[in-house]
């Protein structure tokens, strides 16, 4: 007969409660509340990047909430080419109010990248972001269009 459970079952719930997650960033704060000063250097610099996760969740939410579903969707499946650019517009407008420093939106290429976008994740992939009504998760997708013109359409311009 193996042990081995009988004993390490009590040790570890002697251990006590499961640890709770910590971000590298309350992991800095905690550092630079005991006095560290390099971790309060790395959060001033982290600070424009957190800034800039929150607008893009409001951007995300407010995308979601406003989506065409009859002028961006065929049934369930999604016309991310008709999406991509109010998607783009949204983000663009938005980082201006802040005075965020920004990539030009290309007016030329973002009809070459909505088409691309869409060639890709529907009629090449298959796949999109769903919710659990299986349809298309409009919030998701908005970080697919973002990260899509961001990281693969601007460096290649098709």
């Amino acid at each position: 007969m193996n042990l081995a459970p009988i004993i390490l079952l009590p040790a570890l719930a002697a251990a006590g409660a499961p640890a709770r997650e910590v971000s590298l960033l309350d992991f800095w704060r905690d550092k630079c509340a005991q006095g560290d000063t390099e971790a309060c250097a790395r959060i001033r610099s982290a600070q424009p990047g957190v800034d800039r996760i929150a607008r893009l969740d409001a951007y995300a939410e407010q995308f979601a909430a406003g989506a065409d579903r009859a002028g961006w969707q065929d049934g369930r499946r999604p016309r991310l080419d008709r999406s991509y650019i109010p998607a783009l517009t949204l983000y663009f407008q938005g980082e201006q109010a802040v005075d965020a420093p920004l990539t030009a939106l290309d007016e030329q290429a973002l009809g070459m990248c909505a088409r691309h976008y869409h060639h890709y994740w529907v009629d090449r992939k298959l796949w999109w972001p769903t919710d659990e009504n299986r349809q298309p998760d409009w919030r998701a997708i908005y970080y697919f269009i973002v990260d899509h013109y961001l990281g693969v359409c601007l460096p290649r311009r098709f």
